[in-house]
This record gives structure tokens, sequence and C-alpha cells, in this order.
């Protein structure tokens, strides 16, 4: 019973989330759904977790995690409100009930969230490898934690954008490898930019010129499909070049014994080279 009351009376800590989709809604997981529970385990070199998750609607309504790390083995209580846009709501409280770090709390926050997102996002939609998780929003309020995950999705603009200024002021200095290394950045970026337009078209009641918001976004796609194009047009000349550089290299190291042989009979034949 006290452990009980322990639980009760533990710190609450509430965050937000978004599961990116390019659907209308958030599709449910009724396909996926066996049993009203599903317990899964996940272990790594430095943590341990097995948790239970709770549905309802074909939607989950909470989980219960057991987690250890190298430092300590709690118990981890989770209420989750998951919305039709993809917006996930979700809190939850530690047993035993210390006062953990900030960046402890969010470190355990981006743990649950992508227990959350992945039986929507990977099984639903497609494989979550390929994507950059947003971190978890720390909020009761619901329009903070939109209007701060669309701040997250508009410094990528800046940072997309200078990751690949970069590239371009030093890539011929460089191997190929770092112009494919700039191409796959471009590619993640448009990609990002296509979630960042779902979730503002699907949130556009909770932010203030939704329409300009979004135009930045689209703006800004465009923007990322024109250096694309021209990487790989860069990259098509440059292995065209490359082809060329050592195919006159094999023609001539072919071509060897014939200039020795011709070399050897030019001065009987009387022939000037």
């Amino acid at each position: 019973m006290a452990a009980e009351n322990d639980v009760k009376h533990a710190k609450e800590h509430a965050f937000f989330g978004w599961i990116p989709i390019l659907t209308y809604q958030l599709l449910p997981v009724s396909c996926l759904i066996t049993t009203p529970l599903e317990k899964r385990v996940s272990d790594t070199d430095t943590q341990k977790i097995s948790y239970t998750y709770f549905w309802e609607n074909n939607h989950i309504t909470g989980i219960k995690i057991h987690y250890s790390d190298n430092s300590r083995s709690l118990t981890i209580n989770v209420k989750c409100e998951v919305f039709s846009t993809g917006l996930v709501k979700y809190s939850f409280v530690f047993y035993p009930d210390h006062e953990y770090s900030s960046l402890y709390v969010k470190h355990i926050a981006a743990i649950i969230f992508d227990i959350i997102r992945d039986v929507y996002h990977e099984h639903v939609h497609h494989d979550t490898t390929d994507d950059v998780t947003l971190p978890p929003i720390e909020t009761q309020d619901k329009k903070e934690a939109i209007s701060k995950i669309f701040d997250i999705y508009s410094e990528k603009i800046i940072r997309y954008h200078k990751d690949i200024k970069y590239s371009l002021n030093y890539w011929i200095l460089k191997k190929l490898y770092y112009l494919l290394n700039r191409l796959r950045i471009v590619e993640s970026g448009m990609g990002e930019f296509v979630y960042a337009k779902s979730f503002t078209m699907l949130h556009k009641d909770y932010l203030d010129h939704a329409d300009e918001r979004l135009r930045s976004f689209e703006n800004a796609y465009s923007s990322l499909k024109i250096l694309r194009e021209k990487f790989e047009w860069t990259l098509m000349y440059s292995v065209t070049f490359i082809i060329f550089i050592l195919t006159v290299i094999q023609i001539l190291w072919l071509a060897k014994p014939i200039i020795k042989i011709v070399m050897r009979v030019a001065p009987a034949l009387n022939i000037g080279i």
C-alpha cells in the first residue's frame, strides 16, 4: 500500500511529441493488436527496457516500463493521449521517485516517445531508420507544444542550408565522398520539409499565419530540390571526367608495347619521331 501511495504522489512529468505522418490523420493500429497487452523487451550494453502497452479503441493509452541502466533500476508509469493529427501528449511518474536531473528526465522522455512512435510510424507508415526524430517538448499546453515543434522544423531550414553551403565551398578540394555525403543531407532535408508541411497543415488551427508558415517550408523544399539537381549534375560530370581520365590512361598503357616497337623501327625507316 505504501508503494502505491508513493506512486500516486510522485512528481508527474508531462511532454508532447509528434508522430510524423503524411496521411490526413493518424491511422489506428488495429491490424497489429492481437491481445489487449503487448509486451516487448529492448536490451543494449548500457540499458535494459521492458514494457507493456495498454490499448483502447486501437490507440495506446498507457505504458508500464521497467528500466535499468548502469546506475539505477526503476519503474515508469506512462499515460498517453494520442490525437488524430499524430500529436501525442504523455505524462509519466518514476518509482522510486527521486529528484532526477532535468537532463535525465528528458532522456527518459525521449525513450518513451520512441516506444510510442515506433508502433505507429514504423509499422503503419514506413521504416524509421531514415527519419530524424524530433525531441519531445516538455509542457502541459498543447498549443505551446505545437508552436515549439514548428520552431524546431523552422530552425532546420537554416541548419540544412548552412551545411550545404559549406559543402559548396569545399567539395572540389575533397574526394567525391563529400559530394555524395552532401547529396544525402539534401535528400534528408527534403524529406523533413515534406513532414514539416504535413505538420503545419494538420495543425493550422493552432498556428498564427499558418499559410505563411507553410510557404516557408515549400520554399525550403524547392531550394533543396534545386541544389539536389545541381549536385547530381556535378556528380555526373565528375564521374564522367574520372572515367575519361582512366580510359585515357588505360589506352596509353595498352598502347605502350606498340609505341616501343615504333620507337625501335623508326630510325631504320628514317621516320622522324
